[in-house]
């Protein structure tokens, strides 16, 4: 019987970091969360703390580690809050672990200290805000291994949009909104993308991959880490992500202001790209949606269910007719 993915014991992804990395004696895994992948916390003997993150399959088919970790080494040498990777004992940042389904790659993180994002905090958006502009300003001078893939049209909801229409389970009324949608935003993005700032993006700066410190230099500091969907992108798409995430909860929409004013206050922002995050929110919401089709064989079709699939409906077609003819702010 084939295996799609296994969850492997604590101890043996001890085992496999003290193999492959020189961190000290591990003595305390735990699981923090499963999803798009499966993230531990690490504890060694001297005290220090580190993250691993075993990939599971995605969407792209391909890890793009050599990318990110290297793109995290050059945001860390510029000083720049991030999870920097962890040098392996073969002088690489990631390795591969052996599964039952198969190899996975993995990955060792620094671990950041701070805390979440609270609920509603202003601070807290202008801090998110300005570390993602230092990321799109040292970006510029990225020099290091390229990227496997773009965030681009095709890979934010052509692709999705090709795993959502896939599922055997999708309804007709379903299936006929997201057909028609995703070339109409399409068309949208193809008569503005001339015009939009390109660069190394996050890819997930939702406001939940931050890590919030009181002490730094600047009072208050926000750290990134999980740059797993990150790459060369359009800067606008990269700042819808947080607004999306307000979207969904229209009573946090008040943080959007102040994470733009921290973006502003290291890196000007242009009206083009600040209107194409209208845009870039229901694209934004099509990838979700297809990756968690992607994953339908592994996560269940409970996740995908009717009732969900309305309301996830209900939402683009209110963004659609609301928002993208008129500014938001």
């Amino acid at each position: 019987m084939r295996t799609l993915y296994s969850m492997p014991a604590a101890d043996d992804v001890a085992r496999l970091v003290n193999d492959a990395y020189d961190i000290g004696e591990v003595t305390a895994c735990n699981l923090l969360n499963r999803g798009f992948n499966d993230t531990y916390e690490l504890g060694t003997e001297a005290g220090r703390r580190f993250v691993l993150r075993i990939a599971n399959r995605r969407t792209r088919n391909e890890a793009n580690l050599d990318y990110e970790t290297a793109f995290l080494a050059y945001l860390d040498e510029c000083k720049v809050p991030v999870a920097a990777p962890v040098t392996a004992r073969d002088g690489r940042h990631w390795c591969l672990g052996s599964f039952a389904e198969g190899p996975r790659p993995v990955a060792l993180f620094h671990f950041l200290p701070g805390r979440t994002a609270r609920h509603g905090s202003a601070p807290d958006a202008y801090a998110q805000g300005r570390t993602l502009a230092e990321v799109h300003r040292a970006g510029q001078s990225y020099a290091g291994p390229a990227s496997r893939f773009q965030l681009d049209f095709q890979h934010l909801a052509a692709r999705p949009l090709a795993a959502l229409l896939a599922l055997r389970t999708l309804e007709t009324a379903h299936r006929d909104f997201f057909a028609a949608l995703v070339p109409r935003l399409g068309e949208r993005l193809d008569a503005a993308k001339g015009t939009l700032a390109w660069g190394h993006c996050h890819g997930d700066c939702h406001g939940f991959n931050a890590r919030i410190t009181e002490s730094g230099s600047l009072g208050r500091a926000a750290a990134f880490f999980d740059f797993d969907d990150g790459g060369p992108g359009w800067l606008g798409y990269d700042l819808a992500v947080y607004l999306w995430n307000k979207a969904l909860n229209p009573a946090t929409l008040n943080l959007w202001p102040p994470f733009l004013e921290g973006y502003r206050s290291v890196l000007p922002l242009a009206s083009n790209d600040l209107d194409a995050t209208l845009l870039f929110v229901p694209i934004r919401h099509i990838w979700l949606l297809g990756e968690y089709a992607a994953h339908a064989s592994i996560w269940g079709l409970d996740h995908l269910s009717t009732a969900w699939l309305d309301r996830q409906v209900a939402f683009l077609r209110n963004w659609e007719e609301q928002h993208l003819l008129t500014r938001l702010f």
